[in-house]
């Protein structure tokens, strides 16, 4: 059995862990939670933030301290909009490391706000990507990248949107 830990607060991270729950050669060890304390959001999914979610479904929560105090070699970590740097001592107790689901396009676009700087910017590109943690913020291996075309019509429009929303 692969032992799995979903790092997270938001509905995205319960839909994580409700596909996981669907598979029999899964095991979800637990979730460890960020840091949010007001959880609002637009996920399209009529499902739980993660703290509900777990305790609904008696998911353990864990956090950086049991996991790295229990010695475990867990198979993966998966993290969805997950709000802490995960230290490496929590990093190093996944055998295949843990993945992070990014809303942009990295190495160009780390950190928060990525979609909005990639249009402030002119990009003509935005999309998403998946990538391995490591101990820096959005620096680890890139696994794959999805990338849409901005045209310079949308690009107008949402800049001047933006903008209007730092006034």
């Amino acid at each position: 059995m692969k032992k799995i830990i979903v790092f997270g607060d938001l509905p995205i991270a319960s839909k994580v862990c409700e596909e996981i729950l669907g598979y029999s050669d899964l095991v979800l060890s637990g979730i460890v939670l960020g840091n949010k304390t007001k959880i609002k959001n637009n996920d399209p999914w009529n499902i739980l933030p993660l703290k509900e979610y777990a305790k609904i479904k008696n998911i353990p929560i864990l956090n950086f301290e049991t996991i790295i105090e229990s010695k475990q070699q867990y198979y993966i970590g998966i993290s969805a909009r997950f709000s802490r740097i995960i230290p490496n001592g929590v990093i190093n107790s996944f055998k295949s490391g843990i993945i992070n689901f990014h809303g942009g396009l990295l190495h160009e676009y780390g950190g928060l706000y990525s979609t909005c700087h990639a249009i402030l910017e002119g990009s003509k590109y935005g999309g998403g990507t998946i990538h391995y943690i490591n101990e820096g913020i959005d620096t680890g291996e890139i696994i794959k990248r999805c990338e849409v075309e901005i045209s310079e019509n949308e690009m107008g429009h949402h800049k001047l949107f933006l903008f209007s929303c730092y006034i």
